[in-house]
């Protein structure tokens, strides 16, 4: 189960695209940091084909729940992911 933040619809995305994405990733790791719960990161396919980058974590309760989504990925987050 993903729960999608309302925060991750601002680039135009839906919650279905943004849950999608999220169950279909390309490429994702923990992002670096102390932040807790730890943040991961991930760049998805959409259901069009088209690459989304993501950023979530995984509530107390075993949800993942997405905070950012954006098509399409930046430079600056493939190069964090390792992908260029």
């Amino acid at each position: 189960m993903v729960r999608v933040h309302g925060n991750a619809l601002k680039h135009g995305l839906t919650s279905d695209e943004v849950a999608y994405a999220w169950e279909n990733p390309i490429r994702c790791r923990q992002r670096n940091g102390t932040d807790d719960p730890p943040l991961w990161i991930s760049v998805g396919s959409l259901p069009d084909g088209r690459f989304a980058e993501l950023i979530g974590f995984m509530d107390i309760d075993g949800v993942w729940c997405v905070f950012h989504a954006m098509v399409p990925p930046t430079k600056k987050f493939k190069r964090e992911l390792g992908w260029r």
